[in-house]
């Protein structure tokens, strides 16, 4: 614009950015952005020049940059991230400079970001998210949304721990042999397991790689285990701010490296000489086992070399094998399968003792194809038995009562007799005789 008081304005004339001199009539625009020169000058009527004046500045057309920085942890395959995660947003703008900058999480309410502004986002939940952002410079060039997509990885790894090999469980007490091991296994829903640790009796923890064996020390053992994902979130057995909560499965351990303790009993009958035990075949055999630690599973047992390993239920007896020494082993397996022995001898005495009799005078002749002895005729006794010997021999003459035998029999009655004997060796077997004669 211009005024004169006195003669009027005659004409406006202008220069744009060193071009020639046109006359001004109307606002202009000016489309290129950058640094530009505008000279000026107005004539009035009477012809008098005004003195050139000049403008220079700057268009500024471009609307600021704003960068998304990612610090911390972070998989840029996939845009993960963890509440360890930091975000910065980085503007720019070349001419004017930056005025403001805005921001939002999954369009919530847009806030202001200002350098020192920390972008938490610990309050989303586990799973994808978007981050919108944007600036204005000092000339009210507004820059268009940009957003960051992202997968907020809050879930800590799941690990779980598996036995190879022997196990029992009772009253919620776990039991291994010396022959378990450990395996540990972690899945994560998103980033993935980056690393898996172990520490036993609160020793340094180590790297799982494979199946590990507890110390071989018998008792109780603590086990701890915790898996860290890509996002390095952590298996931890606390609430805590920022992670959830995975409690181990399995804490205490106790290894068991004994096997049963194991015992037997022989009932009777039976006879013991020296450090030999005979038995009979109706003596029965009974076996124990006794293991503090995981309990007993079973009790086998096999007789002398026998590949057959029986299976112990109640009492056995020896039949169906020879009679003589014969070795017995106890096989008895605690829970976890540890495996104890212990062998003992025995002597099977199947054989009753053989009755040998006879009579002090010679037959006077038959009777009913019975031979007849004079009234004061004795009769004597004698017995043989393989292995253990006599215990108890009796006699019953006619129908009287059976009677111990000592050294002789006599006091016969007139005609037919018949005796009874019965005798028996020191662990039952027993051979009975009837003799049949007459006297005269």
């Amino acid at each position: 614009t211009s005024s004169d008081r006195t003669s009027g304005v005659k004409k406006i004339f202008y220069s744009l950015d060193s071009n020639s001199y046109v006359t001004y009539s109307k606002p202009f625009k000016i489309n290129t952005p950058g640094h530009h020169n505008i000279k000026f000058f107005a004539v009035d009527n009477v012809n008098n020049e005004e003195k050139t004046r000049q403008i220079n500045f700057i268009l500024d057309l471009q609307p600021p940059i704003t960068k998304s920085i990612i610090t911390g942890v972070y998989l840029g395959r996939d845009n993960i991230i963890s509440t360890n995660t930091n975000i910065f947003l980085e503007p720019t703008d070349d001419l004017s400079g930056v005025k403001q900058t805005f921001y939002r999480f999954d369009s919530l309410a847009w806030k202001i970001y200002t350098p020192k502004t920390k972008l938490y986002f610990a309050f989303l939940s586990d799973g994808n998210h978007t981050l919108e952002f944007y600036s204005t410079d000092n000339v009210n060039n507004k820059e268009q949304i940009q957003k960051f997509r992202f997968y907020l990885d809050k879930t800590a790894p799941i690990t779980i721990a598996d036995v190879l090999g022997d196990k029992f469980i009772v009253n919620h007490k776990v039991y291994f042999s010396g022959r378990t091991k450990l395996k540990l296994t972690s899945v994560d829903n998103k980033s993935g397991v980056k690393a898996v640790y172990y520490s036993i009796d609160g020793s340094k923890f180590k790297k799982y790689t494979e199946p590990f064996y507890l110390p071989s020390i018998p008792g109780w053992h603590t086990v701890t285990y915790f898996a860290v994902d890509s996002t390095e979130n952590v298996t931890i057995n606390k609430l805590t701010k920022d992670y959830y909560q995975y409690r181990m499965k399995i804490d205490k351990i106790y290894v068991d490296l004994n096997g049963p303790s194991l015992s037997y009993t022989i009932t009777f009958p039976k006879y013991i000489r020296n450090d030999t035990v005979f038995i009979s075949p109706k003596t029965k055999i009974s076996l124990s086992a006794y293991d503090p630690e995981s309990g007993v599973k079973k009790i086998g047992y096999f007789v002398d070399k026998n590949a057959i390993e029986h299976s112990y239920k109640t009492p056995f007896t020896l039949t169906g094998i020879s009679p003589g020494l014969h070795k017995i082993t106890i096989v008895g397996y605690d829970n976890v399968n540890n495996r104890n022995v212990k062998p003992f001898e025995v002597f099977l005495d199947k054989n009753a003792p053989k009755i040998i009799y006879y009579f002090d005078v010679r037959a006077l002749g038959e009777k009913d194809s019975l031979p007849v002895y004079p009234k004061k005729t004795k009769l004597f006794l004698s017995f043989v038995d393989d292995y253990t010997g006599t215990k108890n021999i009796f006699y019953r003459l006619n129908n009287g009562q059976f009677t111990p035998y000592k050294n002789y029999i006599s006091n016969f009655t007139k005609g037919k007799n018949t005796l009874y004997i019965e005798v028996s060796d020191k662990v039952g077997n027993k051979t009975t005789k009837t003799l049949k004669f007459y006297i005269e």
